[in-house]
């Protein structure tokens, strides 16, 4: 509910008509052809099952350092109270800076929280780390729907966003069950190097098609 509320009223995008007269099945398949698309999708799917897995095991990780119930509950409402600087200034931030520099951002910060959970000494750290949760949160919401808008011709944009927020649905439920058998064998600490590791794969095909973007304007070119 959350995430829905985020693309519903946090981002504005540029207003466009759009063309709905391709079945929904023919415009995602034209959309997991291009490799821009492609491996946009897989960097937020890699990024999403990190984020689920923090997600679902922060409150645990705060219990095993000796943490309270009550410091889980902060920890959780700090959280989501720094998302809504981040969502009253998207369309400014996004005037200023490029989604991929947003999205490249909020990946960084996730390593940060990642690692630095993973390591944390005392409880005394849980507040200050999960401070950047709404920067990061925020940044990739508004960034990947930004991106996903960039890359889709006008006919396809619907279609796109529907599939930016099925993939992230997907990511939550692969998180769920891969972090649950990696928490059984490894531990929470050991999860959280793990998805270190996976938010650096989704950084690094983030790097690696941020200049094809403006080769071919997304599917611009051979969507007419």
């Amino acid at each position: 509910r959350q995430r829905q509320m985020c693309i519903r009223d946090s981002v504005r995008l540029p207003e466009s008509r759009a063309k709905l007269n391709k079945p929904i099945l023919t415009g995602l398949i034209r959309l997991l052809r291009h490799p821009n698309w492609l491996f946009f999708s897989v960097s937020l799917l890699f990024a999403g099952i990190a984020s689920s897995g923090l997600h679902i095991f922060i409150g645990i990780l705060i219990k095993e350092i000796g943490g309270s119930d009550a410091l889980v509950g902060k920890a959780f409402s700090l959280g989501a109270l720094t998302e809504i600087p981040i969502m009253l200034f998207s369309a400014a931030l996004l005037r200023r800076f490029s989604p991929r520099f947003l999205l490249g951002t909020a990946y960084v910060l996730y390593i940060v929280r990642l690692f630095g959970f993973s390591i944390i000494p005392s409880v005394t750290w849980v507040l200050p780390l999960n401070l950047l949760h709404g920067v990061s949160f925020g940044l990739y919401w508004i960034a990947s729907i930004a991106i996903a808008n960039e890359i889709a011709p006008d006919s396809l944009k619907g279609t796109a966003l529907g599939a930016l927020l099925s993939m992230n649905y997907l990511a939550s439920v692969l998180g769920g069950l891969l972090s649950g058998w990696i928490f059984d064998v490894f531990g929470v600490a050991s999860l959280f190097r793990i998805y270190c590791l996976f938010v650096v794969v989704a950084l690094f095909l983030l790097w690696w098609i941020r200049d094809r973007f403006s080769h071919s304007r997304g599917l611009n070119s051979t969507a007419k």
